[in-house]
């Protein structure tokens, strides 16, 4: 089978979603030909012709797997390939259908238009071939049509970084978070004052930010001399910046959007070996019901977890461990089989339709 993979960026969603997934593909399927393109290098306009696409080679194409489709002419791409008997599976990672106003991605995806990128990819969707999603709340919106396969998401091997056994021998413990402001509207607020007042009262306690440590310190009243700020690092060097975090915390506000998340974040941290408490969202209390993770909701629940958790490293540590539960069984690699899978039965859906 001779499959395209076109990403919607080079970022962290293209990686988790697609490029990693690609290769991860290979390695159960040797006998395919599994081609990653960049985004930039396929182009789509009209020519003398009608619709003209450049960089992508459907000779004996199979099966195009496409992320986020956004504008109008993709969408018209979608159609032309299953016309020419190729099949499309989209992926979605987000429920972009119900971005915070105050996000950063709110502009990109066109909300205040007639004519939305948000829209045209619920229109891709509902012509795909195959609709893979990380949450059940994703599948119920963008596959309607029940042609769809809920694959969480995975770690990368590079995701997983021991701890470092020289973190027993010392009482401090390090929280960390990471994110950057615009794309996490609202949601430390909901840790209240859980985490200045822990500071407060245990001068061993200190926070890591990685991305924007100063804001983020600013809304979660961390003070200066508390605060250990990597800033923002590019993806190849993410989990190695959030090695030597004791406790990762992944506050939510409570919105559609974030009902629709996966819980990434939170499994990031537990691939460093931190301990970790987040947002009561579905997937995160999935998540919680594998491996053990702390569930806040409130900012009193906040605190009793910080507390709760902190009391936990340090009784580990006296013990002569460190680190929290694996998640070595939850990676991209692990999934494979399911990404495949899901990628022969949208081809073959395809193939079948235009006997």
């Amino acid at each position: 089978m001779k499959v395209a993979v076109i990403p919607s960026d080079t970022g962290a969603c293209g990686y988790f979603r697609l490029i990693w997934p690609a290769e991860a593909v290979r390695s159960v399927r040797p006998e395919w030909t599994v081609n990653v393109y960049r985004p930039q290098d396929v182009k789509v306009g009209y020519g003398p012709n009608g619709l003209a696409v450049q960089g992508l080679d459907v000779t004996d194409l199979d099966l195009a797997v496409f992320q986020r489709v956004g504008t109008a002419r993709q969408v018209e791409l979608v159609r032309a390939l299953q016309a020419g008997g190729i099949g499309v599976a989209i992926d979605v990672d987000d429920a972009l259908y119900c971005i915070d106003p105050d996000s950063g991605s709110f502009p990109a995806w066109n909300h205040s238009r007639s004519t939305t990128h948000w829209s045209n990819l619920e229109e891709a969707c509902k012509k795909a071939d195959l609709v893979t999603v990380t949450t059940d709340a994703l599948a119920r919106h963008y596959a309607r049509h029940a042609r769809v396969e809920r694959i969480p998401n995975g770690l990368p091997d590079r995701a997983y970084v021991e701890p470092s056994p020289l973190a027993a021998l010392t009482d401090a413990v390090t929280i960390g978070w990471s994110g950057v402001a615009p794309s996490h509207p609202h949601d430390l607020e909901v840790v209240g004052t859980a985490l200045a007042d822990v500071l407060a009262e245990d001068r061993e306690v200190y926070v890591k930010i990685v991305g924007d440590g100063l804001w983020a310190a600013d809304v979660l009243q961390v003070p200066s001399e508390r605060l250990v700020n990597k800033d923002r690092v590019p993806l190849y060097d993410y989990h190695e910046a959030l090695a030597g975090t004791d406790i990762g915390i992944v506050p939510l506000a409570d919105t559609k959007f974030n009902e629709a998340k996966s819980s990434l974040k939170a499994l990031e941290y537990m691939g460093v070996g931190a301990r970790v408490i987040a947002s009561p969202t579905p997937a995160n209390i999935e998540l919680s019901l594998d491996t053990g993770m702390s569930i806040a909701k409130t900012p009193e629940a906040w605190a009793t977890a910080l507390r709760m958790e902190i009391a936990r490293v340090r009784t580990d540590r006296a013990e002569g461990t460190v680190g929290g539960p694996s998640v070595r069984h939850l990676s991209i690699l692990g999934r494979a089989e399911e990404w495949a899978t899901a990628w022969e039965r949208a081809a073959a859906r395809r193939k079948n339709l235009t006997k």
